[in-house]
């Protein structure tokens, strides 16, 4: 039998706390844009937010078929893989 550990990560929000919680992904400059939309989402004007979270959905979308963000990810948790749930905002 081959048991596979896979991580899922079902929202941005979810993603942003892994990244943010992780200084070794954290250092990785191809996260940035997607935590620095996060952070704005929920720290900036309100008058932002749908603009926000917007682009973060989009970086989203960029992280999770980045093969490179993806191994990162995968060697941080020790895991087999990673599956990323589709946003719908």
């Amino acid at each position: 039998m081959n048991v596979k550990k896979l991580l899922y990560i079902k929202s941005a929000d979810q993603l942003y706390k892994i990244i943010s919680e992780s200084q070794e992904l954290s250092e990785n400059s191809k996260f940035l844009p997607f935590t620095d939309f996060m952070y704005d989402y929920y720290h900036s004007c309100r008058c932002n937010e749908d603009y926000n979270i917007k682009m973060a959905k989009l970086e989203y979308d960029i992280i999770s078929s980045d093969l490179e963000l993806i191994t990162q990810i995968v060697e941080y948790f020790q895991c087999d893989g990673v599956r990323f749930l589709k946003l719908d905002f």
